[in-house]
């Protein structure tokens, strides 16, 4: 599980991405950060569920991401996805890979603060 210094790195970056207007419902920590065993200088892959990403193609959301990521938390690697395509998507390995072995960051308060550990969960058991 992430430690401290990571989640407020995602909680800086998720409330830059509310400040900016994107309505975010819901994150993932996916990768080596959500398996427990990144480096110190690794990077935080982050899957981000918003409606705004309503179809793959799209790449204005996409540029607005990362430039957001540039200036909050450049450690983060962003992937855009739809809340439709979060639950129906079978054609991107990284989704998969989220929903498998990622952890959910829930929406706490006006934006996504996950403050304790607690506030994390598996996506697909919603246990932490």
């Amino acid at each position: 599980m992430a430690d401290e210094s990571v989640r407020g790195v995602i909680r800086r970056y998720l409330q830059a991405v509310r400040d900016a207007g994107l309505h975010a419902q819901q994150a993932v920590l996916s990768g080596s950060r959500a398996c427990g065993n990144a480096g110190p200088w690794g990077d935080i892959d982050l899957v981000g569920i918003a409606p705004e990403r309503k179809s793959p193609s799209g790449r204005r959301l996409v540029t607005r991401l990362w430039a957001l990521r540039a200036h909050t938390a450049p450690r983060i690697e962003t992937v855009p996805c739809g809340e439709r395509e979060w639950e129906t998507d079978g054609v991107r390995p990284i989704l998969e890979i989220a929903r498998r072995g990622g952890v959910a960051i829930r929406l706490t308060g006006p934006g996504f603060a996950a403050s304790h550990e607690s506030d994390m969960v598996t996506p697909r058991t919603g246990r932490p």
